[in-house]
């Protein structure tokens, strides 16, 4: 013998050890030794019914007292969670058993089986009594003397199948259903799995992303019009709440550039008296785009692009003119617009320097909400292009929106800037129109002030 400890806290319960902690009963009391200081560390008052013994899982001491399981801290003895039977009877296995994330107990006729983490009860089993466990077994002898064998839930797992995670999506973008049932095993006879996603981490890249919650067939429908990756969080929980988890990693392909062939001469409009060129938009993508922003750069300080927005930041490169171009393309589908290039001088050379930048969503339709302005007069042209005029006020800048049915209303990409009290704007189809006038049967314009404007 090393050494021996007699005090008045003695016990004839089962002494449990961790470390160099021994945790006893003394009647209603729990009582802490340091045995490697030789001394009581701490004692808890009525904490522990008198005929069971201590358990100490983790860093955790748990005590059986009436239909309760309480919970101490080994360090110090502070009480933690209280895990309470759904029936009224003592419990009466001597002592709970701990087991992975559950707690086990059980009064004369019932097992009861908590959650550790959120003290609830999840499960009761017929049987009571006193209880071994040992090599994925719980054995239990009721007081019916009825001795019952219970096999331990086996959580889901993957299996021996490599599982697909990294999926890349075909350049078309082609939807696809991914069973994933055959990565997945159960030890369990008959157990039943259920199916969901957790979490995407980019959305954007799919149209919908949908699970089977019983046979585990994921349905991916992707967003052709985007491009990108996202892990995916799949789920996989059995009939006891045991739970999988795995991460499928998707590529969308990126787009190729869009081919651009432009025009090198000008042609002069008499009726507007703008200089302009053709510019044709080609794309080369296997799937449908979201349109594109065109932007023209390099020309000189008295030269601008009529039909584009103009932006300057201040750059070496000089002033830019975009035009946002937010309608479906579909692949090898072309797009001709026509640029309208406003000069103080008609014999003035320049250089128009063009460069393209995908769009990847196509914006909602206009909403209301914002007072429109009269449209005070609107005029056919020879051309078939269609003129609207409007009362403006100088300096602000307007929307145009327009519609084929007077409910659903699209915003031309280019807003207006009032040089004057009175403001022309001529509808050719691209780029401020997804189409000429004369293509459609009927069209409605309205005008808004910018927001912000």
């Amino acid at each position: 013998m090393l050494w021996s400890l007699t005090t008045p806290q003695s016990s004839m319960s089962i002494p449990i050890v961790s470390g160099d902690r021994a945790v006893v009963r003394k009647g209603a009391s729990l009582v802490c030794i340091d045995t490697a200081a030789r001394q009581i560390a701490w004692t808890v008052d009525n904490a522990i019914g008198s005929t069971s013994h201590p358990a100490i899982a983790a860093g955790v001491v748990y005590a059986m007292q009436g239909n309760t399981v309480r919970s101490f801290s080994l360090a110090d003895g502070t009480p933690g969670k209280t895990f309470t039977a759904s029936e009224p009877g003592n419990l009466i296995s001597e002592q709970a058993i701990v087991l992975n994330e559950l707690l086990i107990a059980a009064n004369a006729s019932t097992i009861f089986v908590f959650d550790l983490q959120s003290g609830a009860q999840i499960q009761a089993m017929p049987g009571g009594g006193k209880m071994c466990f040992s090599k994925g077994y719980l054995v239990s002898v009721g007081t019916d003397v009825i001795i019952r064998c219970f096999k331990t839930n086996s959580p889901p797992e993957l299996g021996e199948a490599p599982l697909p995670e990294l999926i890349i999506a075909d350049d078309a973008a082609t939807d696809a259903t991914f069973p994933l049932s055959p990565y997945v095993v159960d030890a369990d006879p008959g157990d039943t799995l259920y199916w969901s996603i957790k979490s995407v981490e980019n959305p954007a890249i799919f149209r919908s992303l949908e699970i089977d919650s019983q046979t585990g067939a994921l349905a991916v429908r992707y967003n052709p019009l985007q491009e990108g990756e996202s892990d995916v969080v799949i789920e996989v929980r059995d009939s006891a709440g045991d739970l999988l988890e795995f991460t499928l990693h998707f590529v969308l392909p990126a787009h190729p550039q869009p081919h651009l062939d432009f025009q090198e001469t000008f042609a002069l409009n008499r009726q507007t008296g703008l200089f302009e060129q053709t510019i044709t938009v080609t794309n080369t993508s296997a799937r449908y785009i979201a349109g594109f922003d065109l932007t023209i750069s390099g020309l000189p300080s008295d030269v601008w692009v009529y039909n584009a927005l103009y932006q300057d930041d201040g750059s070496w490169e000089g002033p830019r003119y975009v035009i946002r171009y937010r309608e479906p393309i579909a692949p090898g589908e072309s797009v001709v617009l026509v640029l309208e290039y406003f000069s103080h001088s008609r014999s003035r050379s320049f250089q128009p320097q063009p460069s393209l930048a995908l769009a990847y969503e196509i914006p909602a339709p206009a909403a209301g909400g914002r007072a429109t302005l009269a449209v005070d007069r609107c005029e056919m042209l020879p051309d078939k292009s269609l003129l609207i005029e409007f009362t403006c006020e100088p300096g602000l800048d307007y929307e145009i929106e327009y519609s084929e049915d007077g409910t659903t209303w699209l915003t031309s990409p280019l807003k207006v800037r009032a040089l004057g009290n009175r403001t022309q704007w001529i509808d050719r189809g691209q780029p401020r129109t997804h189409s000429p006038p004369a293509a459609v049967k009927s069209r409605f314009y309205r005008v808004r002030t910018a927001s912000g404007g």
